[in-house]
């Protein structure tokens, strides 16, 4: 009886063997898949942090631009009106019929430099 004990425990054992070996195999090939994961999580943190800084460099352009219109904005407003007072100044040279014969100017030709023609500001003036 003990024989056949002994005989049928052999078979037992390398099952039992065989098995742990499977299991070993099994966690070895777990151990693996775990260090490949925490590579691949390392990787992704340095992703995110590199992201990270991407996207505030890009928030910080668009801040720059948007600064950068509402002064675009100003100036353009500030040129408008300057024009808007130019027209109002013109139209209203325009309307007090304002004529340089009405005004008195002191005109002298520079004869001792050879010129023949009075000038105003350095423009040479023409009579109609």
């Amino acid at each position: 009886d003990i024989e056949k004990t002994s005989l049928s425990a052999q078979p037992l054992c390398q099952r039992y063997l065989e098995e742990i070996e499977v299991m070993k195999a099994t966690c070895q090939s777990q151990q693996e898949e775990i260090s490949e994961l925490e590579t691949l999580r390392k990787q992704q943190a340095c992703l995110a942090q590199e992201l990270d800084g991407m996207e505030w460099g890009v928030e910080n352009h668009q801040n720059v631009l948007e600064l950068e219109a509402r002064s675009f904005d100003n100036a353009e407003e500030l040129v408008w009106k300057q024009i808007s007072e130019t027209i109002n100044e013109l139209d209203q040279l325009s309307s007090t019929n304002l004529g340089l014969p009405s005004l008195v100017l002191n005109l002298q030709v520079d004869v001792q430099r050879g010129l023949r023609y009075p000038k105003l500001n350095g423009l040479r003036l023409a009579y109609q």
